[in-house]
């Protein structure tokens, strides 16, 4: 580097206001950042699981082990066939 540009980026360094952030700022910013990042996959993560749970209820054969209020389907068809039946 030439001693015109290390005087510059020494002079850009002592001026107020412009490096505000200390260190100990800066390393929470990451760790508050790293905290949101990971509670958004975990959230993502768990809405996943939720929904393969759900999907395997709403798909199993027997209606024995299919809750009512899991089995979409069941009272989709029930309309379906009032509907038919109706007219």
């Amino acid at each position: 580097m030439q001693d015109s540009q290390k005087k510059t980026m020494k002079s850009f360094r002592e001026v107020p206001g412009l490096n505000t952030y200390n260190e100990q700022e800066i390393k929470s910013k990451k760790r508050l950042m790293w905290f949101a990042i990971i509670c958004i996959v975990a959230v993502i993560g768990v809405m996943w699981i939720w929904n393969m749970i759900i999907l395997v209820y709403n798909t199993s054969q027997n209606d024995a082990f299919t809750p009512d209020f899991l089995d979409v389907r069941k009272q989709f068809n029930q309309t379906l066939e009032s509907d038919t039946l109706g007219q």
